[in-house]
């Protein structure tokens, strides 16, 4: 299982790479009831426009960097200005 120093050094590297506007933990890890299979799941707000997919591509290395472990990355896009 991932500690919470892990996932707050996690959170910390995303914060002082890409200054997003919230990082959010949520799901088992959250809830304080991980199991030995459990992810870590993380919600990181930014407000990039859409087409700039690069820099999400960075995120996803920084993340896979920090933790040194396989995980699954996804990309949501809103336009919160319609």
């Amino acid at each position: 299982m991932i500690t919470r120093e892990e996932i707050q050094t996690m959170a910390d590297d995303i914060v002082r790479e890409f200054e997003p506007l919230q990082v959010i933990l949520f799901g088992s890890y959250a809830y304080g009831a991980p199991t030995a299979d459990s992810d870590v799941d993380l919600l990181v707000v930014m407000d990039i426009p859409t087409p700039h997919f690069i820099s999400v591509k960075c995120l996803a290395s920084c993340v896979h960097r920090s933790i040194k472990r396989k995980f699954q990355f996804g990309v949501f896009c809103f336009d919160f200005n319609l």
